[in-house]
């Protein structure tokens, strides 16, 4: 419900709809290291932009860098194509973190977004 300042409808019923359109694809959806911390391997996510939003990657930024890095491995060759970017531990003892990476976009739509980072190593 909205509250106006309508005394004849003090209260208005407001319904939004519409389609949500993915603007990319990240396989994994998020980066999750887990096991021994001098053991964890780097994790690759293809980002593949959707067909309508049509970008490439200009940067990657880790929002941890003592934490875990992430860099561009595979630079998008063409506006739709897909991208790899690996993301490295960078822990060396046993703890827990969450952190994002900043993907930066040439798209005008978003030039940004994030892709979520965990980790529980032992």
């Amino acid at each position: 419900m909205v509250k106006t300042n309508d005394p004849r409808r003090p209260d208005l019923r407001l319904t939004l709809s519409g389609r949500i359109e993915k603007f990319a694809s990240v396989v994994p959806r998020f980066v999750y290291f887990r096991g021994e911390a001098e053991d964890v391997e780097p994790v690759e996510l293809e980002v593949t932009p959707n067909s309508i939003a049509g970008f490439r990657i200009t940067g990657v930024v880790a929002d941890k860098p003592h934490l875990f890095s992430a860099e561009l491995v595979e630079p998008c060759p063409e506006e739709n194509s897909p991208c790899r970017i690996r993301v490295i531990n960078r822990r060396t003892d046993a703890g827990k973190y969450i952190g994002v990476i900043h993907v930066k976009t040439d798209s005008r739509v978003q030039p940004s977004f994030t892709i979520a980072v965990r980790a529980n190593l032992s």
